[in-house]
């Protein structure tokens, strides 16, 4: 959805006197919104209002919701317009001078120049310019009005590649490696000389390799005695236990012959 066009601004034509003659004020437009954006992005382009010429008048119109003019505004808001209006400026201006937007170079300073400062509007909050690259008729020189808020800080190339100065600094590498891959094997030839080999005598190895042997045996056997041991205790656990037979049943006891009982 677009944005609504403001109608900011309208002024008589016979009470201006144009500081960019070589083109209309549509056509500067155009051309100096086409570099501002490509430089420096639509915000700063949107900056200029759009000119349209009306019969006797020129009207300037900007995309936004709500404007107010500069002497409508309090003095804080006033303070705080000024200051984003002159460093959109100052951007603008040091993208002229870098080269890289000629009709910018062309049309500075005078692209700046407005009659009064009821030019300057607030719309969405951000600055917007009306009247620009325009003066009074009757005035002898442009005011100059917006030229203080400029932070006069000059456009500064980018800084280059020090081609040069890395050659140099690659060449010299390249030739100490080449000095070291030359000089470090006598040098350590030099501090480090072979370290003498110790020699064993045959029959002293041969010994050595008998009782390495022997010891070899002995470890087996040991091996072959703990194995024997174990399947003893296996075979040991594997046969059941004697079972004792039954004890013999006891004897019945004796039995006494009982007494005749007494006579009555």
């Amino acid at each position: 959805m677009s944005e609504t066009m403001l109608t900011l601004d309208r002024r008589r034509l016979a009470g201006l006197r144009p500081l960019l003659p070589d083109r209309s004020p549509a056509e500067w437009h155009a051309a100096l919104v086409a570099e501002i954006a490509a430089g420096l992005g639509a915000a700063h382009a949107a900056v200029l209002a759009v000119p349209v010429a009306e019969g006797e008048e020129l009207a300037w119109y900007a995309p936004g919701s709500r404007s107010r003019v500069f002497s409508a505004l309090p003095v804080a808001d006033r303070r705080a317009l000024t200051e984003a209006l002159g460093a959109i400026l100052s951007d603008i201006r040091r993208l002229g001078e870098s080269g890289a937007a000629p009709a910018v170079a062309a049309a500075w300073p005078s692209l700046r120049e407005v009659p009064d400062l009821d030019a300057v509007f607030a719309v969405d909050g951000r600055p917007v310019l009306t009247a620009w690259a325009q003066m009074n008729a009757r005035a002898e020189r442009p005011a100059g009005l917006l030229a203080r808020f400029d932070d006069g800080l000059a456009w500064q190339p980018p800084p280059r590649f020090p081609t040069r100065a890395w050659a140099l600094a690659g060449g010299a590498l390249a030739a100490l490696a080449l000095a070291a891959g030359v000089l470090l094997p006598l040098a350590g030839a030099a501090l480090f000389p072979p370290v003498p080999q110790c020699t064993i005598d045959p029959a002293s190895l041969a010994i050595y390799q008998e009782a390495s042997r022997e010891a070899e045996r002995q470890d087996a056997l040991e091996g072959e005695l703990a194995r024997l041991e174990e399947e003893r205790g296996r075979r040991r656990l594997a046969c059941p236990l004697p079972v004792a037979p039954p004890p013999p049943p006891p004897a019945p006891p004796e039995r006494r012959a009982e007494a005749p009982p007494p006579p009555p």
